[in-house]
C-alpha cells in the first residue's frame, strides 16, 4: 500500500474502514503501518483499537501512550498504561 493512501485513510477518519481492513490476515503489514502512523500522530486510542482488532502486539501503543502521559504530567495515567505491558 502506498504511503499516500494510508495518509488519506487516516486523515479522513474512516476508523471503521481501517479496522475492517485490518481484520484480514494479508493486511497485517498495512495494519502495522497504520498503527505506527497513528502513534506518531498521537491518535493513541485509535491506534490501540487497530492493534487489538488486527491481532498486532499492543505494547508499542501502550508504551507511546504511557510516555505521552508522562510528558503531560499525568503520572497515574502513565502508571496505568505502563502497567498493561509491565508485570512487576
Amino acid at each position: 500500500m502506498s504511503t499516500l493512501w494510508i495518509s488519506l485513510v487516516i486523515l479522513t477518519g474512516i476508523s471503521a474502514t481501517i479496522i475492517a481492513l485490518c481484520i484480514h490476515v494479508t493486511m497485517l503489514s498495512f495494519c502495522r503501518q497504520v498503527r505506527d502512523r497513528l502513534v506518531k500522530q498521537e491518535r493513541l486510542a485509535l491506534a490501540q483499537e487497530v492493534a487489538t482488532k488486527s491481532g498486532l502486539d499492543p505494547a508499542a501503543v501502550w508504551t507511546a501512550w504511557g510516555m505521552s502521559c508522562l510528558r503531560a504530567g499525568d503520572y497515574p495515567g502513565a502508571r496505568e498504561k505502563f502497567g498493561r505491558i509491565l508485570k512487576v
